[in-house]
């Protein structure tokens, strides 16, 4: 299975053409450059939060976290799971 995904995504310049690509990261736009992708048809646009809307809120005793990620580990699920065993103070 991962082979044919490797396999179609090495076909991205050929399907897709002078498309545009947009990204987050640099390693995203750094794979699309390795599977044959021109730079100037990338465009990386950083995550970004809405301050206003999502600020910290009370304490709680037990929190809890969402965590909106892949598990690859560049992408660094550990260090939320690490978050959640840190004590509170």
């Amino acid at each position: 299975m991962a082979r044919t995904i490797s396999f179609i995504e090495r076909l991205y310049p050929w399907i897709y053409g002078n498309e545009h690509f947009v990204t987050e990261s640099r390693t995203s736009e750094s794979d699309l450059k390795w599977l044959g992708v021109r730079g100037e048809n990338i465009i990386r646009i950083p995550p970004g939060v809405d301050l206003e809307l999502f600020h910290p809120g009370e304490k709680v005793k037990h929190p809890q976290l969402i965590y909106f990620g892949g598990f690859r580990a560049h992408k660094g699920p550990m260090y939320a799971i690490d978050c959640l065993r840190i004590p509170s103070r």
